[in-house]
């Protein structure tokens, strides 16, 4: 008669038996495959990947610095802004100007759009600043140049308010 080992007491038993009379060790139970570590660590791999991915294109657009000066000597206002996608930058003469509009956008961006003679919008993302403040203190500075640019305040919602004059 044919025998063999069980694997947890290592009683010789015979080769039909289903169960060991020594330990109840049962030989018909499925070992777990040697490959399911790999594929768990596959996956989540996988999911880190995917997790990655997600947050890079979501901030690549997303300034990671934003500069406005205004300057009084040149009489301009340069935008300069540092994203994933490279150095942007923007100026604007003082007599180009004949508006300054704050405005909060749909996604909850605070701007301060600078409104041309020719009817161009040019956007200026103010970050940790009050856009308010910011749009105020700008009109301030151009107006003390001897220029005319009221600030005003546009919503979400597209209502406008006058703030200076």
């Amino acid at each position: 008669m044919s025998t063999k080992t069980c694997p947890s007491c290592h009683t010789e038993i015979p080769e039909q038996a289903y169960r060991c009379k020594q330990c109840f060790h049962d030989f018909d139970t499925v070992k777990p495959s040697s490959a399911a570590p790999f594929m768990v660590l596959l996956k989540l791999a996988a999911a880190m990947a995917v997790v990655a991915s997600i947050v890079f294109w979501q901030t690549a657009g997303n300034p990671s610095e934003v500069y406005v000066n205004v300057d009084e000597r040149t009489q301009s206002i340069t935008g300069t802004q540092m994203s994933a996608a490279g150095l942007q930058t923007q100026q604007i003469a003082f007599s180009e100007i004949s508006q300054l509009e704050h405005r909060t956008m749909p996604n909850g961006d605070h701007v301060v759009i600078v409104k041309t003679h020719g009817g161009e919008e040019l956007p200026f993302p103010v970050m940790s600043y009050s856009q308010e403040a910011f749009a105020t203190e700008v009109a301030t500075t151009i107006n003390n140049q001897g220029f005319s640019v009221p600030v005003v305040n546009t919503g979400t919602d597209g209502g406008v308010e006058l703030l200076t004059q």
